[in-house]
């Protein structure tokens, strides 16, 4: 996979990008959610993952595989797993050193 190199967004994309999701997200927060709860009568954090899911997290997930097609690359396991950046989890960097939690820096003697 070939280095592209990235522009700033602007002032419109940053909105599109960041204002359309967060419009979304109040939506099925403020209205969604309580409108479910109390219509149906489930409880609030199963109509959060119905509203949540289905108005906030299904069209992020449908707009990254759009713009993936946009910017024109091969529909291909390999390649989309390359472009999102996803890669196996590995538990050796949590165990690197002993830490406390909350600890967020090592003390040296």
């Amino acid at each position: 996979m070939e280095k592209i190199s990235l522009r700033p967004m602007g002032l419109w994309e940053s909105l599109m990008f960041f204002g359309i999701p967060t419009l979304l997200l109040y939506v099925a927060t403020h209205i969604g959610v309580p409108t479910l709860s109390q219509t149906i009568g489930l409880p609030v954090v199963v109509s959060w993952f119905i509203c949540g899911g289905t108005l906030v997290f299904l069209p992020l997930f449908v707009a990254a595989f759009v713009f993936y097609w946009l910017e024109g690359n091969p529909w291909q396991v390999s390649a989309i797993l390359a472009r999102f950046r996803l890669s196996p989890l590995s538990w050796h960097p949590w165990f690197k050193e002993p830490r406390i939690p909350g600890q967020t820096s090592s003390f040296t003697p």
